[in-house]
């Protein structure tokens, strides 16, 4: 969808796969690719990427590897 001019449509798309099952969905890859959209579309991607650190607190503890996120530590 990037390449297609439809950033915002992706983002959209992953987050509904995540919120849909977070536990099944919460994956490096997925939340990479998410992490980097964020960036690409807005100047506020650490606030997004933070709700994502909470749910995978959640939801995945601490099986979540948080570098897929991109936020400095």
């Amino acid at each position: 969808m990037l390449y297609n001019g439809q950033l915002k449509a992706g983002i959209l798309l992953l987050e509904e796969l995540i919120h849909s099952d977070p536990v099944k969905y919460l994956q490096d890859t997925i939340v990479t690719n998410l992490c980097t959209l964020y960036e690409l579309e807005t100047t506020v991607a650490t606030s997004k990427k933070q709700q994502l650190l909470f749910m995978a607190n959640q939801y995945k503890g601490n099986g979540f590897n948080i570098y897929c996120l991109k936020m400095s530590l």
